[in-house]
């Protein structure tokens, strides 16, 4: 019994040798990338390391913008100017124009942008209001299908706007804006 006691821990401290000199061959190996069988952890720690080396970290990459809220100011009482509207359309990768052409048919309203870069849309319209429009302007015709980033860019191509994605190559394509319901009031000759 004496025996089987004492060869126990020895066999325990040549088992900690042994595993530390696999660990030192485990890393030489994944170093050198030779042919053979990798453990879990060390896919998990190669997969990790190329996703921060190409996407610049897991929070906060290129795909994460942080767009600021629109800041609305009344012009009167009929008007809204929206201050912050060509940062936005900068920050989203955006022409204004298309912007304002689809909020315009959104919200069913008219407006243009002014010479200080502002954008007044006649209606009383509140931050909230604009700042969901320009999430729904986002969701449709910024933001990747595929892997949700936002870099992604409009090109058009016989009569139909795709959405390519600049990251993950997908393609898909988006509706035109078009004019909701308007109504068509006729005046009377007198």
């Amino acid at each position: 019994m004496e025996d089987v006691a004492a060869a126990l821990p020895a066999a325990e401290t040549g088992s900690e040798v042994k595993a530390e000199n696999e660990s030192e061959s485990a890393a030489s190996a994944v170093s050198s990338e030779s042919d053979r069988d990798y453990t879990y952890t060390e896919l998990l720690a190669r997969i990790y390391e190329q996703i921060v080396a190409d996407k610049g970290g897991m929070e906060g990459g290129k795909g994460k913008k942080s767009i600021e809220p629109p800041e609305v100011g009344k012009i009167g009482t009929k008007k809204v100017a929206w201050a912050n509207f060509v940062s936005n359309c900068r920050s989203i990768g955006r022409k204004p124009e298309h912007v304002v052409e689809f909020v315009l048919t959104e919200l069913g309203t008219t407006g243009s942008l002014d010479g200080q870069n502002k954008f007044i849309i006649k209606g009383r319209f509140s931050s909230k209001q604009l700042e969901s429009v320009l999430s729904k302007y986002i969701k449709e015709y910024v933001a990747c299908s595929t892997c949700r980033f936002l870099n992604t860019e409009l090109k058009r191509e016989n009569r139909i706007l795709f959405k390519v994605c600049k990251d993950c190559g997908a393609s898909s394509s988006v509706s035109s804006i078009r004019q909701g319901f308007r109504v068509q009031t006729k005046r009377k000759k007198t």
